[in-house]
């Protein structure tokens, strides 16, 4: 059995669409997926969290989208990883974000809350760090929130990038493509490389 950590994006909960397409696509004999509330308010405190919570759990595989995605990216571990539509750099991204209509849990990014990503950002784009593990970048064809922006970003320090169906937010289109590179990370031989 495979354990996965999946940590989802800002404003995101252990109930995540992406998590639940994701859990329902792979078979329950094989992969343990585990969505954990954390505590995003604070970089240092979600780095600290996940860590433990990689070793307490056994993770073999993380799996971040959006700010989990740069969360995923960060953490001091050798478990493989797959981001889906990071956003590289919160301290630009996530001031921009409003509330959607329709959904009125949903709050601003506080400055306080973004300062705590920002010392964190060069380790995205750390090159050295980057060479221990395995990391997959799974960009959306259409990504109405980022774009296609960090895609360039990304290749530039990680040599695994990859193309989903759909947007930002989780779809079942996408859910194919990312099933395969989960699977990829598990082949005896490594199908997911360039």
């Amino acid at each position: 059995m495979k354990n996965v950590l999946f940590i989802y994006g800002y404003g995101g909960s252990p109930q995540s669409r992406f998590c639940t397409l994701i859990r329902e696509a792979l078979p329950k004999d094989e992969y343990n997926v585990l969505c954990p509330q954390y505590p995003q308010e604070d970089c240092n405190r979600a780095n600290d969290f996940l860590l433990k919570y990689i070793d307490e759990n056994n993770i073999d595989l993380v799996i971040g989208t959006s700010l989990g995605g740069f969360i995923a990216l960060i953490l001091d571990t050798r478990v493989p990883t797959i981001v889906l539509n990071p956003c590289m750099v919160p301290s630009i991204e996530l001031p921009k974000l409003e509330p959607r209509p329709n959904h009125p849990d949903d709050v601003r990014p506080s400055a306080e809350m973004i300062a705590t990503y920002k010392p964190f950002e060069p380790l995205a784009f750390n090159k050295e760090a980057i060479k221990r593990r395995l990391i997959v970048g799974m960009f959306a064809e259409n990504d109405e929130l980022l774009g296609m922006k960090y895609k360039d970003a990304f290749i530039d320090c990680y040599d695994r990038v990859r193309y989903m169906p759909g947007g930002h937010h989780g779809n079942k289109e996408a859910i194919p493509s990312i099933v395969s590179v989960i699977e990829g990370v598990f082949a005896p031989s490594d199908c997911i490389e360039d």
